[in-house]
């Protein structure tokens, strides 16, 4: 898949075309895929067993923040993966309703908003939802450390909280504000002193959200900043816009996978910034 801006442009998006038909999977990830993903299934748990037993009837999960109070796309993308395994646990209709973060009129909420009553009844008034699960996420040097809370919105209390560690895995370091690898910080401009544009020679195509086939979504794009490495590889990824419905996620996890033949400067590897448009198309026969 070549990647190659015209002249008169210093960036151009890298363009991925996902085709998914009802009768195939093209686009599906192969087994392996799953090795190094986020998986949150035991903190989802802990907190549908509490919303259970609180008898509370809707919830939603607020963006996370950083322990400082941050909204970040590590926190973002790491609150979206706790929504994606709390949905499993209340597919309805019998049960609690769950209302997805792409319904939402804005997912985020501050520290302030937290820990105030009011503020809590207000939002979760706007969300027409009895229940907000808001939470943070620490790094530190070995893992992730994920904390949540679900709080009944009525009167601000404490319904259950809990917690979970997370191994340091690409996808998750790939959104840290430095990235995986520090070097990047210095990364050209694509068509700027000679700047040649990388190539993805290793593109696999993402899938397709269940959120966004249940909401019967036909096409989505998305735009990644992706810093490319001398060595071909991803260091960095950086969201431009939330459009939901799992496609940043996907996105993410996707081009966390590509390997590219470097940007060339005057003949030499060089890091650059570019971004990285993926388009998801779900085609009907």
């Amino acid at each position: 898949m070549a990647f190659t801006p015209p002249r008169f442009m210093r960036r151009l998006p890298i363009l991925l075309l996902c085709f998914l038909l009802p009768i195939s999977a093209p686009c599906a990830r192969p087994d392996d895929a799953e090795k190094g993903r986020v998986h949150l299934e035991e903190l989802a748990s802990t907190l549908s067993s509490g919303v259970l037993a609180a008898g509370l009837n809707s919830l939603a999960v607020a963006d996370f923040l950083t322990p400082d109070g941050r909204n970040t796309d590590l926190t973002w993308y790491v609150s979206g993966k706790l929504s994606d395994a709390l949905r499993k646990n209340f597919p309805g209709p019998t049960g609690p309703a769950f209302y997805s973060r792409s319904v939402l009129s804005d997912p985020k909420i501050t520290v302030e908003e937290m820990n105030s009553p009011e503020a809590l009844t207000r939002i979760g008034s706007v969300w027409g939802v009895v229940a907000i699960i808001t939470g943070t996420v620490e790094v530190s040097a070995d893992k992730y450390i994920v904390k949540a809370t679900v709080r009944n919105v009525t009167n601000g209390s404490i319904v259950v909280a809990g917690f979970q560690d997370l191994p340091h895995v690409r996808v998750l370091d790939l959104l840290l504000p430095e990235g995986i690898d520090q070097n990047g910080a210095g990364a050209k401009t694509v068509g700027a002193d000679a700047v040649v544009a990388p190539r993805c020679v290793y593109c696999p195509l993402p899938g397709y959200s269940a959120e966004a086939r249940a909401a019967k979504i036909q096409t989505a794009k998305i735009t990644l900043m992706v810093t490319v490495s001398v060595q071909g590889q991803a260091i960095k990824v950086a969201l431009t816009k939330h459009r939901g419905f799992g496609f940043e996620e996907i996105a993410i996890e996707g081009v966390s996978e590509w390997k590219f033949s470097p940007a060339m400067q005057n003949g030499k590897p060089v890091a650059v910034e570019v971004p990285v448009e993926v388009e998801f198309r779900l085609l009907r026969t």
